[in-house]
């Protein structure tokens, strides 16, 4: 019985051990299955999401061979995707397996790759809110912003290379040294002109590089009159960080340093003095202020970089009324600086500066159209506004007492590179009532040239010596060398700065040097008349 009991015990035993093998195998089975299940799942899920990236990103943003070269490298970076990362497509989704991008092995150019490098357009900037356009990295307005290019600015684009995004038509475009791509839609062909001489006038609609001046006012053409030259530049502010950093560097010279050759460089040399000088007054040491003054030793500065006058016709000169204004005159006198557009009484305001330049006669005169002074007492100290009954009499009376009349006015919109109306109004009334060349500064940019009757307008010069260095345009500038053979222009060289350090302009390279002269619309020499004479 006992052995009965026993067999029946082992019997059962190895049946409980079958059953729970067989049982262990199965669920094994079932989880390895399971497993791979879910991998095939993923696999699936990343593909999906690669072919749905590929539907979304505009054309050209991709690994295509179309763009790539024998080198196995994207013959134009600047159209793929700037986000793309190592084994992630564009969207940061993990790639199954990344690999190279096939190479191509015909290294012919294609279509479109030739229009990336070829047929560029010359366009104009023209928002209507006057704020610039964005130039992006890449088509899209969700694309990232490479800079803000100014309204009124010449680009160059690409118009085959477009494409269609976000209810925009793309260009590639390129500013300066910069390239990327910008919306139609912002773009112009010609900036228009509202003005009744629209045969005469050429700003905005094309790049000057060649004006026939002729005869045009009735004076004869004086081909064998005496070759002499004016420089002629923008603001300069001797206060707030400029003149820190004179007194750091212990000189007031400091700030011309490097462009004091140039501006030796011609018969005569005129600019925009932004502030008065007087040594009554301590300078403000707020470096945000905008009420300037400067100690009247700065002035030894002005004159060893060999400016010859200046402007006083400006919004900052009375910054601190009419005393600092004759301390201004007096210190100019002094260090034998010649000056116009203010003066103690109005006769003087108003009269022009008139300066013998290897024997023509030359008149200077200043109007500012931003500060308005009232001239509640014409036998007080004051500068000369620009209205246009008196801007229009001090012309035509300079008329006749020089050869060549220039006035300087300071006018415009900070921050502008297109003149406003009423500078291209009143540079009209300039030249009607007989001047030859026109100045002008206070935007703090340098604005679009215009050419009206054959006589060239300069609107702004930009900043010369300043300390504003938040922006490339307001450190930007340029000096205007002037070339007349007896009393006609005949050429204009156009020579970019940049302004360093707060108060040094240098000789301006690369980007800054093109910025400078496609804002303006000029090449860098302007020539005016029939036959060229050799720019100096």
């Amino acid at each position: 019985m006992r052995k009965f009991l026993l067999l029946h015990l082992l019997i059962f035993s190895l049946l409980i051990t079958s059953c729970y093998s067989q049982h262990k195998v199965a669920e094994t089975e079932r989880r390895s299955s399971s497993v791979s299940s879910q991998q095939g799942h993923k696999s699936n899920h990343v593909d999906n999401a690669e072919a749905t990236t590929a539907k979304e990103l505009p054309n050209g943003h991709l690994s295509n061979s179309k763009f790539v070269g024998d080198s196995g490298k994207r013959l134009d970076p600047r159209l793929q995707s700037s986000n793309s990362v190592p084994g992630k497509n564009a969207k940061g989704v993990a790639i199954k397996n990344p690999s190279t991008p096939k190479k191509n092995t015909s290294s012919k150019i294609t279509d479109r790759q030739q229009s990336v490098i070829s047929d560029p357009t010359l366009m104009y900037v023209s928002t209507s809110n006057g704020a610039g356009l964005n130039l992006r990295e890449a088509p899209g307005v969700r694309s990232g912003v490479l800079m803000v290019i100014p309204n009124g600015s010449r680009i160059r684009v690409w118009k085959k290379d477009s494409q269609v995004l976000d209810g925009y038509t793309w260009y590639r475009a390129s500013y300066g040294s910069a390239s990327g791509y910008v919306a139609s839609t912002f773009l112009s062909s010609d900036l228009g002109d509202s003005s009744d001489d629209k045969d005469q006038n050429t700003i905005g609609k094309t790049i000057i590089s060649k004006v026939d001046n002729g005869s045009n006012d009735g004076r004869a053409y004086d081909r064998k009159g005496n070759t002499w030259t004016l420089n002629a530049v923008g603001d300069i502010m001797l206060s707030r960080s400029v003149l820190y950093k004179m007194r750091y560097y212990g000189s007031y010279r400091h700030p011309y340093l490097r462009t004091a050759n140039l501006l030796r460089d011609a018969d005569f040399t005129i600019a925009n003095l932004e502030l008065p000088l007087s040594d009554r007054i301590p300078p403000p040491a707020d470096d945000h202020t905008m009420t300037f003054v400067a100690p009247t030793a700065v002035a030894d500065g002005l004159r060893w970089a060999g400016i010859d006058a200046v402007t006083l016709a400006n919004n900052h000169t009375l910054n601190f009324g009419q005393a600092p204004l004759v301390d201004t005159l007096k210190a100019l006198d002094k260090y034998g600086i010649g000056h116009f557009g203010g003066g103690v009484n109005w006769e003087q305001a108003y009269s022009p500066a008139i300066y013998n330049i290897k024997g023509v006669k030359v008149a200077f005169l200043g109007f500012d159209g931003v500060y308005w002074w009232n001239w509640s007492n014409k036998n007080a100290p004051g500068i000369a506004t620009a209205w246009e009954d008196p801007v229009r009499e001090s012309i035509a009376r300079a008329r006749h007492q020089a050869d060549v009349v220039i006035p300087y006015f300071h006018w415009g919109v900070e921050y502008t590179s297109i003149p406003n109306q009423f500078q291209r109004h009143m540079a009209r009334v300039a030249i009607d009532a007989g001047a030859d060349l026109v100045l002008g500064s206070h935007p703090h940019w340098v604005q679009q040239v215009e050419v009206y009757k054959g006589k060239l307008i300069v609107y702004s010069m930009g900043n010369f010596v300043f300390d504003q260095m938040w922006s490339q345009e307001t450190r930007q500038g340029v000096i205007v060398k002037f070339t007349f053979q007896g009393k006609n222009l005949v050429s204009a060289k156009f020579l970019p700065v940049l302004i360093e350090d707060y108060n040094q302009p240098v000789p301006a390279t690369g980007y800054d040097y093109r910025a400078v002269l496609d804002r303006m619309g000029v090449e860098p020499i302007v020539y005016f008349a029939k036959e060229r004479v050799p720019a100096r």
